[in-house]
């Protein structure tokens, strides 16, 4: 097995605060109103149905009528959705699965991607749509924009094209997608964005921080399909800390998730409203970072 080079996970002991944005406008960021369940009228993604997307402080996304894809080192105690009909679901979970990472031929390392098997299905009566996977490779996912959700029910853009970190030894050119982590867990699939302020999507650049693990990075079609990429992962910065204001510029990471299909069609069994199929897995090489962070608080 080729090793993974050395990685920094860390907590964030800073209190929950809210993702970086180029230019912030709750109008257009916010998913709900002041209420937190009333859809706002003119968010980013107005009329479309994120219904299986996770809100508050868990996040994850519903993927089956009883399945959320759900960050590994985040995992919660439930997890609430907002159903069309504008009603708060809260589900708590059965068992959580942690999916594996295949490092090298035949070897396999714990991911930071689970699937929480939810207590129960859900119903019409709850008004959730489930959400599919992104069906497509690495090259596939490369260049393009995805929307992310974070910890505060607002959403932003950016572009999947890695980045550069320059640190003290040296610079570092971070590929879209590849493998991170470390010897012993959270060997993951993921892709990787930069928070550029010069070179960004216009005011809805988004950067991630701490607390916005395992919330949803998502991409839409030509043809407006919604599908899941994954959930929040880490963020990469040049010194190991964590960003500390708009002008830091740093790579997030979110899971990807097409290595793992095979893995969260077993444990759907097929059943769930998702359908899945083979993808050919990505063949990006083993990448070397400095200072991953996961986005979580610590809890207390």
């Amino acid at each position: 097995m080729r090793a993974i080079p050395g990685i920094v996970l860390l907590l964030a002991t800073a209190p929950a605060s809210a993702a970086l944005f180029a230019d912030y406008q709750a109008s257009r960021h916010d998913r709900f109103l002041s209420d937190g369940v009333s859809a706002n009228p003119e968010f980013l993604l107005e009329g479309v149905d994120l219904s299986g997307v996770g809100v508050g402080r868990n996040g994850g996304v519903l993927i089956s009528d009883r399945h959320v894809l759900v960050a590994n080192h985040f995992k919660g105690s439930s997890y609430s959705f907002v159903g069309v009909n504008g009603q708060q679901v809260s589900i708590s979970p059965q068992s959580h699965t942690r999916l594996d990472t295949e490092v090298s031929s035949g070897t396999f390392l714990p991911s930071d991607l689970s699937i929480a098997t939810l207590s129960r299905a859900i119903t019409p009566a709850d008004g959730l749509t489930p959400l599919p996977l992104f069906d497509g490779s690495a090259d596939d996912i490369a260049g393009e924009m995805v929307h992310l959700y974070e910890q505060n029910d607002r959403l932003g853009r950016n572009i999947v094209e890695g980045g550069i970190i320059s640190t003290t030894t040296g610079t570092i050119d971070l590929p879209p997608v590849g493998l991170f982590g470390n010897l012993t867990s959270n060997a993951t699939w993921a892709i990787g964005y930069d928070f550029d302020l010069l070179h960004g999507v216009t005011d809805d650049e988004i950067g991630l921080v701490g607390g916005d693990s395992g919330h949803a990075a998502l991409h839409i079609d030509d043809s407006g399909l919604v599908s899941v990429v994954g959930t929040h992962y880490a963020i990469v910065t040049s010194n190991g800390a964590l960003p500390r204001d708009d002008g830091d510029r740093y790579i997030s990471l979110s899971s990807f998730v097409t290595p793992y299909r095979s893995q969260i069609d077993a444990i759907i069994g097929g059943g769930g409203a998702t359908s899945f199929a083979a993808i050919p897995e990505p063949t990006t090489a083993l990448v070397p970072f400095v200072g991953a962070m996961l986005l979580a608080r610590r809890r207390r």
